[in-house]
């Protein structure tokens, strides 16, 4: 049978939370956790957090959805599940799959002539699914209603006119019903299609007709529930009972059972490529072992090529291991064979946006709109990932003409929303979010984005201290001071004071005090400008006065880039620049670019003339890499390299130097308010032709999005022509939005 609209349902719904916006953490893992893991005990304690969860919000559609789905298909606890779907399908009348998957549960459950109500009433949503009318038929002959069973049966051929699985159930439910010759032409029928078929051999073959009792299940190809099959009066073979045994239980174990028979079965007849359906299914559905369904799939497209089902069914078992890479293939061969079918698009694109290649997913969501035009879900999407792609007009545009036809989407206000929150139009956007959220109080996005516009909106201030015994016996320590605040959606103000003070044996101490004020305007959603004016006062010298000016700019959603200058800047690099009150003007220039999801490459280049006319030029290439793993690792490789016009005394750094530099970052969680923050580098001078070492280590705090704290220790020792670079200390810094 053509098995698309239950996959299309399983996925959708599994894999909602993929393409949603990001929920509260904990929430967020139990979902990911409810769509990928195959441990029962993981799935229960994902279960028992959604469940947390929905008690503080029982209004939250999306939880009461996920836990219903959660339960029904991947506990196989329908009893749990069937509160929730009777909620969920309540809520939604108009919406076939969870009309079906409420169905689902109560066929579970045993109360049948309900699940046939509710299958009948999601064919009445859905005219052109073959599939819900079959699932029907399956409900109906289950409950003994066989003439009723066998009209679903044709109404679904009539839909589907090549499903195999529909007329070997129509052949088993007319033979059960006593219509013996019409069961026999039903099962010719079969044989035509699939002249290997043995169950309709076997129904050919009986020489009278089972008594009229509810048919047993059959491993179907990819079915969410078996076919009715009335028991032969030939002897069935210990493989199909097995199998049997395990969809009328629905107990894991008889599924291990089961699937260890199909295994067996196929090590004597590997040619069997009913039975290998029914163990990737299985294997997938049932046991949760994705791993275990991917050879027995391979298998099968390898058999059928032209059957877009079980490529997406490949699909779906690679995305659950991890392996997107082969799922976009596998996606992409099931568009191929599915010319006319919107989801495999609409899968393929999730994942092309997972793997961050937003422009690809895109496209491909445009190719599904060319053969559904007005599908809501999709358009969702595409509003969604065209923002992503930093196409913010193409998402307003797609989001307003969703709220055009149905002004309580609440999914294209709050892209809509987004998207104003981008160009700063905070008022624009609050409305678009309040609108979200009227329409579906749960709305995990609108509330983000109402929470972002209330952290962009606070005042932050920021402090920090820092003392640090530096090359030569200079010690180093500072006090600073930052504060900043919105003006309007686009404007910002900050004002800065710091404090530093540096030391050194024999040569006495020095002070300086250091005073800006700056303004940061977003011009558009890409460019954003800023200036201001700065002052610095050092021990026994006049005020210097110096002014800053920068413009940011973001062509793409993968590359930004800078440019900045700064005009007297006091100079850092010894206690005789510090005492002496050097000052620099520096023109600065970075460019960052983002070729993958987890992949930055950055430059930056800075020329500086001081005031003991001296000209500094320095450059430093990264490439960083944002490893995928628990902890947050990130691994870089940097280069830096550093010239002075001519060599002086003065400083503490050589006149030029050439330095590579491996950067191991990691920041290990230890509750949802502390983590560990660890950064380790060795630094390879050329010059030198040495190692060098460095490490910081440290502790940081935060509660939720109004505070943090962090405490960190550092040294590092680095060879360097007129001297070795070497110290340690500590630094303080502390922030909260108010």
């Amino acid at each position: 049978m053509n098995t698309h609209p239950l996959i299309a349902l399983t996925l959708t719904l599994l894999a909602a939370p993929v393409c949603a916006a990001p929920l509260p953490a904990t929430v967020a893992q139990a979902m990911e956790t409810g769509f990928h893991s195959s441990s029962p005990d993981e799935l229960r304690r994902a279960a028992a957090t959604l469940e947390s969860q929905l008690r503080a919000e029982p209004a939250n559609r999306e939880l009461r959805r996920a836990l219903g789905i959660l339960y029904l298909d991947r506990l196989h606890d329908a009893a749990a599940a069937l509160p929730h779907l009777e909620k969920v399908a309540g809520d939604a009348p108009g919406e076939s799959s969870w009309q079906q998957s409420l169905a689902r549960a109560l066929r579970a459950n045993g109360q049948m002539d309900r699940a046939a109500a509710h299958f009948a009433r999601a064919a009445e949503l859905a005219p052109r699914d073959g599939w819900v009318r079959y699932e029907l038929g399956n409900t109906l002959s289950g409950a003994g209603h066989y003439a009723e069973a066998a009209a679903a049966y044709r109404a679904a051929l009539t839909i589907d006119g090549k499903s195999i699985d529909t007329r070997l159930a129509l052949a088993r439910t007319l033979w059960a019903n006593g219509e013996l010759d019409e069961a026999r032409l039903a099962a010719r029928e079969v044989l035509e299609f699939d002249p290997l078929n043995s169950a309709a051999r076997k129904l050919l073959l009986t020489a009278a007709p089972p008594p009229p009792a509810a048919p047993a299940p059959v491993a179907a190809a990819a079915a969410s529930t078996p076919p009715p099959a009335p028991a032969p009066s030939r002897k069935v073979s210990p493989v199909d009972a097995a199998v049997a045994a395990a969809w009328t239980s629905g107990r894991r174990s008889d599924f291990e059972s089961a699937a260890r028979a199909l295994e067996s079965a196929l090590g004597a007849a590997p040619r069997d490529l009913a039975r290998r359906k029914s163990l990737a299914w299985l294997y997938l559905e049932k046991l949760q072992q994705p791993a275990a369904a991917i050879p027995h799939l391979r298998e099968v497209v390898a058999a059928q090529p032209g059957d877009a089902s079980w490529w997406e069914l490949l699909a779906r078992a690679q995305v659950a291991t991890g392996d997107r890479e082969s799922s976009l293939r596998s996606y992409r061969h099931a568009a191929e064979r599915a010319p006319h079918s919107v989801w495999p698009r609409y899968h393929l694109a999730c994942t092309l946006r997972d793997l961050g290649r937003p422009a690809e997913a895109e496209s491909t969501l445009r190719e599904a709109l060319k053969i559904e035009p007005k599908n809501r879900d999709v358009r969702r999407v595409l509003a969604r990932t065209a923002y992503a792609a930093g196409h913010k007009e193409v998402a307003a545009v797609v989001a307003r003409e969703l709220i055009d036809e149905d002004p309580r989407d609440a999914d294209a206000h709050a892209v809509l929303g987004d998207v104003q929150r981008s160009q700063r139009n905070f008022s624009a956007a609050g409305t678009e979010y309040q609108a979200a959220l009227a329409a579906d109080p749960s709305h995990s996005l609108a509330q983000a984005g109402i929470r972002e516009i209330r952290q962009a909106q606070r005042p932050e201030v920021k402090l920090a201290y820092y003392t640090f015994d530096d090359t030569d016996g200079l010690r180093q320590s500072g006090i600073f001071s930052h504060v900043s605040m919105l003006l309007t959606g686009r404007l910002k103000a900050s004002v800065s004071a710091n404090g530093r003070f540096f030391e050194q044996g024999g040569r006495g101490t020095t002070d300086r005090f250091e005073s800006s004020l700056g303004l940061d305007y977003r011009l558009l959603s890409n460019l954003q400008l800023a200036g201001g004016i700065s002052q610095f006062t050092a021990s026994d010298h006049d005020p210097k006065i110096g002014g800053s000016a920068a413009i940011y700019y973001q062509p793409a959603s993968f590359a930004d880039g800078w440019i900045s200058f700064r005009s007297a800047e006091p100079v850092n690099d010894s206690f005789t620049t510090a005492e002496s009150a050097f000052s620099q003007n520096i023109l600065a220039a970075g460019l960052n670019l983002r070729p993958g999801k987890h992949i930055l490459l950055s430059a930056t280049a800075t020329t500086a003339e001081f005031s003991d006319d001296n000209t500094r030029r320095s450059a430093l290439l990264s490439l960083g890499w944002s490893v995928p793993l628990p902890a947050s690792p990130v691994v870089k490789l940097e280069y830096e390299w550093l010239d002075y016009d001519r060599r002086t005394s003065a400083y503490s750094s050589p006149q030029n130097y050439g330095r590579f530099r491996p950067v191991l970052e990691i920041s290990p969680r230890l509750t949802d308010w502390l983590k560990v923050e660890l950064h380790g580098e060795l630094s390879y001078v050329t010059d030198e032709s040495e190692w060098g070492t460095g490490y910081t280590a440290g502790l940081r705090l935060n509660k939720g999005e109004t505070m943090d704290l962090g405490a960190s220790y550092m040294r590092y020792e680095i060879p360097g022509g007129q001297t070795t670079w070497s110290g340690d200390g500590f630094k303080v810094d502390f922030s909260a939005r108010f």
